[in-house]
């Protein structure tokens, strides 16, 4: 499996480039998994509960390799990304 990063800045379309990969039969994409107060818009291709275990902002702060690993994993299709805000 793929992994990606759509690293963009804001009101540039990005929400529209994730929206439109997260359509595609082999992509799924996140949204903003980090974003400064909330986690937002997550991809609805999850098919492992450690995925949907609740991840607070200061969880997923304190441990970001954990929280990315569970966003990555278990999801169906060949690529699997989320959105970076600069």
């Amino acid at each position: 499996m793929s992994k990606f990063v759509v690293v963009s800045t804001a009101r540039s379309g990005s929400t529209v480039v994730c929206t439109s990969l997260d359509r595609q039969a082999n992509i799924a994409c996140h949204g903003e998994l980090f974003g400064q107060r909330k986690i937002l818009r997550v991809s609805g291709k999850h098919t492992s509960q450690l995925s949907l275990e609740p991840w607070s902002v200061a969880r997923r702060d304190a441990d970001a390799r954990h929280f990315v690993d569970a966003y990555m994993q278990d999801l169906p299709g060949q690529a699997v990304g989320f959105k970076v805000l600069l």
